[in-house]
């Protein structure tokens, strides 16, 4: 299996089959960026980051493809539920985008280490119906003290968070508007 993976260009303990860069946004799942300990994979819509070993059975597990690709020997963490299957954060299962995985312990608290301390950050965009102000700031206190991963909820006692909004494009045709929201 080492050798065939050699030749095949893929990475040994990795199997086969990912989604070239570039795939449809409905498609497979795929490994965009492998580094030690941490990968950066693209999440389709209709999957689902199922970081608490749960998911309903009407949903694809990102979980399944991450295990597919990283093999159980060599990556256990991946295939570790009570540590989220390495998963640093989630999207909705109707949204596509990228995900921040760590492959390995190490990588796993390094990551986690960079988020906590803000050295991480993360940006979305989004489109969405009607216009937005050029500019908006969201306020709240968010509770993250829970023992589950990646879960946290806005709650009075919670820390003190800001989220920052810019509406870059606005666009209207055929009596519908939209804007993008840069997150």
């Amino acid at each position: 299996r080492e050798a065939a993976a050699a030749t095949s260009g893929t990475p040994p303990g990795h199997a086969a089959g990912a989604a070239p860069a570039g795939a449809p946004v409905g498609g497979p799942p795929a490994v965009v960026l492998d580094r030690p300990g941490m990968a950066v994979v693209f999440k389709p819509v209709g999957w689902e980051v199922d970081s608490t070993g749960g998911g309903d059975n009407r949903t694809m597990l990102l979980s399944s493809f991450l295990q597919a690709t990283f093999s159980e020997e060599r990556f256990p963490l991946v295939h570790a539920p009570d540590f989220g299957y390495g998963f640093l954060h989630r999207l909705d299962v109707p949204s596509s985008g990228l995900i921040l995985a760590a492959t390995s312990f190490e990588g796993l608290y390094s990551l986690r280490g960079q988020l906590n301390t803000y050295c991480l950050a993360r940006e979305y965009a989004t489109l969405c119906h009607s216009l937005a102000p050029p500019t908006l700031e969201v306020h709240a206190r968010v509770d993250a003290t829970s023992m589950k991963v990646l879960r946290s909820a806005v709650s009075g006692s919670g820390r003190p968070a800001s989220t920052y909004l810019s509406a870059p494009a606005h666009l209207l045709a055929e009596g519908v508007s939209v804007c993008v929201v840069a997150v």
